[in-house]
């Protein structure tokens, strides 16, 4: 069979077996929301919460975690804009800086 005709996502198992319920259900929304012919998952935090019900904090541990137990190595991170002490971090892109405003 051609595995670009296939209707469904195969997961290896090596990846599966080591992930808690919360994790399968971040990496099912994350495939669920992930461009079909690529694999590419371009889907925002606000859509994992609301589609998993899980918090947005954690759900940035979850795709840290199963980043680390699929192998892979996250080189940036990256933000249209960053505020504040975000703006100073060197661990993270972005496009511009947005200023803080002081409360009245």
């Amino acid at each position: 069979m051609d595995e670009n005709k296939l209707s469904y996502r195969r997961i290896r198992n090596d990846v599966h077996i080591r992930l808690n319920n919360k994790e399968a259900a971040t990496f099912l929304a994350l495939m669920f929301y992930s461009d079909f012919n690529t694999g590419e998952s371009h889907v925002i935090h606000k859509t994992l919460r609301d589609k998993t019900g899980i918090p947005e904090s954690t759900l940035k541990k979850y795709l840290k975690e199963l980043a680390e137990k699929a192998g892979a190595q996250v080189c940036c991170q990256a933000a249209i804009l960053a505020e504040g002490d975000a703006a100073k971090r060197d661990d993270i892109v972005f496009l511009e800086e947005l200023p803080l405003l002081e409360a009245e």
